[in-house]
Order: structure tokens, then C-alpha cells, then sequence
């Protein structure tokens, strides 16, 4: 008989700093936003005439509003980190409340999502028909180029009022961080996604004093996209530093400084 059988596999144990880990993919958001301009600058939106198949190349590969590419691949390997920790938090959540445990799970398959949306555009393909009946009827038909907004607006309105409970019970310093995250996150997805909506509606034009153009709203809102999921988690291994006193907790005497870390990660 396989020793392995009816046995339980075990994974040694690891560290990872709520801020040094953090940082590290923070740079990496960095450099990719950099090699996106780079690329621009070579070759405009890689189909600039008279430029090598090697740029174009280059540009697709870098390209912060393309798809199966190296941004794609790191904003959704971040966001399905951040549902791992989420489950994570789940798993060791030291109050008896269920409902936090359950929420910690939720949270978990919304951030798994937002991976599987980065990879698959799902936001485009699941909410565009309802998004065009909402504009229909709002009359907001000439307001939105992009026909998912109006659902993607009200989709993160249920989705905020459905987790302010748990954000009410779980130590305030963790929550202040989750909800940093998601206003980084929304500010570039909805928000900058909304400008460019606009400004692709001829709605809004570009001036001497704010220059709006495809290329930079692109590049903000992907960019902040990125940093919004970093900040997710970062709020998840700062939650699963605390001490189980802190963790079970919400009062913000436990929450005057940041965690113990560990020096590994």
C-alpha cells in the first residue's frame, strides 16, 4: 500500500512581508507600465506604417489595454493571489462569528473573478447586453461608449452594500486597506473607463490644460487597476499578520500600529 494513501500532504510553511512582498509587485506594475510607454513610443499602438514586425511584436506583448499578455497575466495572477489569501483568512478566522468566516470567502471569489475577468474580459461579454437595455432605459444611450458601465456601476454598488457588515466586524485597520484597495481599483475601472467613455463619445475633448488621449487614459487606468489589486494584497497579509487578540477584535486600540512581520519575504 502507498504510505500516501489516506494521508495528507503537507507544504512547508512560509512568509511573506505585508509590505516588503507588496512593494516588490509594486515595482513590477511599475516597470510594465514603463515598458507599455516604451513600446508606444516605438510603435504607436503597434500599427504604425513602416515600423518592424519586431515592434509590433513588442507592443503587443506589453500592450496595458491588450489581452493574453504580460500585464493581462500579472494583474490576474495578483487578483488570484489575492483570492488565495482570502481563503486563507478564511480558513483561520479565530472569531466564532460565521458570518465573517463566510465573508472572508466571498471575498475571496470576487477577487477570483477579477482574475478570471482580466484573462477573459467577462465585464465586456456578460454585462454589455444588460448594460445596453439600462442605458436604453435611462436614456443614457449617447453617455456611454462602452455599454457594460451603467451595470458595472450598479454591480459595484450591490456588491459594496453587501460586504459594509463584514467591513463593520473586522478590525478597522484591515478594513481602511480593503477599501483603499477598492477605491484604487474603481477609480481606474470605472472611473478613468468612464472619462474614456466620454471622451470616446465626443462628449469630453482633450485642451491645453488636460490632455486626454487613448494612450494615457489607458495607461492610468491599467495602471491603477494593478496597484488596486497590490493593495488587496497587501490588506490580506496584513490581516493574516495580526495576533489572533487583534484578529478578533475591531477596536482600534488593537490597531495603533502595524503587525510584527516576519524578516522573510
Amino acid at each position: 500500500m502507498n504510505s500516501a494513501e489516506g494521508g495528507a500532504a503537507h507544504i512547508p510553511a512560509f512568509s511573506l512581508s505585508p509590505y516588503r512582498f507588496p512593494i516588490r509587485l509594486l515595482l513590477v506594475a511599475c516597470a510594465l507600465g514603463v515598458a507599455y510607454v516604451v513600446a508606444q513610443k516605438i510603435n504607436p499602438y503597434g500599427i504604425e506604417p513602416g515600423r518592424s514586425e519586431a515592434s509590433r511584436l513588442l507592443f503587443e506583448l506589453f500592450d496595458l489595454n491588450g489581452e493574453n499578455n504580460v500585464p493581462t497575466w500579472f494583474t490576474s495572477m495578483v487578483w488570484a493571489m489575492a483570492a488565495g489569501l482570502a481563503m486563507v483568512a478564511s480558513r483561520r478566522e479565530f472569531s466564532p462569528d460565521a458570518h465573517r468566516r463566510l465573508s472572508w470567502s466571498l471575498l475571496g471569489g470576487v477577487f477570483l473573478l477579477l482574475s478570471l475577468d482580466e484573462v477573459g474580459s467577462l465585464h465586456e461579454r456578460l454585462l454589455g447586453l444588460a448594460g445596453d437595455t439600462i442605458k436604453r432605459s435611462l436614456g443614457l444611450a449617447d453617455s456611454f461608449y462602452y455599454s457594460w458601465a451603467p451595470m458595472g456601476m450598479l454591480l459595484v454598488l450591490l456588491v459594496a452594500g453587501l460586504f459594509v457588515p463584514f467591513l463593520l466586524r473586522i478590525p478597522r485597520g484591515v478594513a481602511a486597506r480593503l477599501i483603499l484597495a477598492g477605491g484604487v481599483f474603481l477609480s481606474g475601472s470605472l472611473a478613468i473607463e468612464t472619462i474614456g467613455s466620454s471622451y470616446e463619445a465626443g462628449l469630453i475633448a482633450s485642451t491645453d490644460v488636460f490632455r486626454i488621449s487613448w494612450h494615457r487614459l489607458i495607461f492610468v487606468e491599467e495602471v491603477l487597476e494593478m496597484i488596486g489589486a497590490i493593495l488587496a494584497v497587501h490588506a490580506l497579509l496584513w490581516s493574516l499578520a495580526l495576533s489572533p487578540a487583534a484578529v478578533a477584535s475591531p477596536e482600534p486600540s488593537m490597531l495603533t500600529s502595524a503587525p510584527k512581520q516576519p524578516a522573510h519575504g
